[in-house]
């Protein structure tokens, strides 16, 4: 730009004076003109690199967009990933939390076999079904008899019972 408006101001002076207020000799004639074309050659070199910056802008701006569609693409999947992690965690913590309660029921205690009726007579047996944790001395326990005595009761000869089994238990 400045050299366009060298060469304005170079070309103003040269037509406001006249040739008899200067002398122009063809040496300033030839060095005016190479002026004035090394000036153009400037200004063609500038526009060239205008327009070279310009496409290089153009481009950048090309990239910038296909990056920020790509950008965009990206946080919906982040976005998507994060709602499925956060329903899949919440789905682990509930079959954690069912899990905890099968073994949390499983580790309690077998319920205590119930107690015979105080008034039972000597010599009979009062029967009891086997349920799951139940062991020989935990129903000799509830029943106020020993192991041995249910043993020789149920003809048993080791400690083993099977769920739904049914077992005479004397009644004392």
């Amino acid at each position: 730009m400045r050299y366009l408006f060298l060469a304005w101001l170079f070309s103003a002076v040269v037509l406001t004076v006249s040739a008899q207020d200067i002398k122009v000799t063809p040496e300033m004639a030839r060095q005016g003109e190479a002026f004035i074309s090394s000036l153009k050659q400037r200004v063609t070199e500038d526009q060239d690199e205008n327009a070279r910056l310009a496409a290089a802008i153009n481009d950048l701006q090309r990239r910038l967009s296909a990056l920020e569609s790509s950008n965009q693409s990206l946080r919906q999947e982040v976005t998507a990933l994060k709602t499925q992690i956060a329903a899949d965690g919440e789905a682990r913590k509930n079959q954690l939390d069912r899990v905890e309660k099968v073994i949390r029921d499983s580790s309690k205690p077998p319920p205590a076999p119930p107690r015979p009726p105080s008034n039972a007579q000597s010599g009979t047996f009062e029967e009891y079904i086997v349920q799951q944790g139940a062991t020989l001395s935990a129903i000799a326990k509830a029943y106020g008899v020993t192991v041995d005595e249910i043993k020789k009761a149920n003809n048993l000869t080791n400690d083993n019972l099977r769920i739904g089994q049914k077992l005479l238990i004397p009644v004392k």
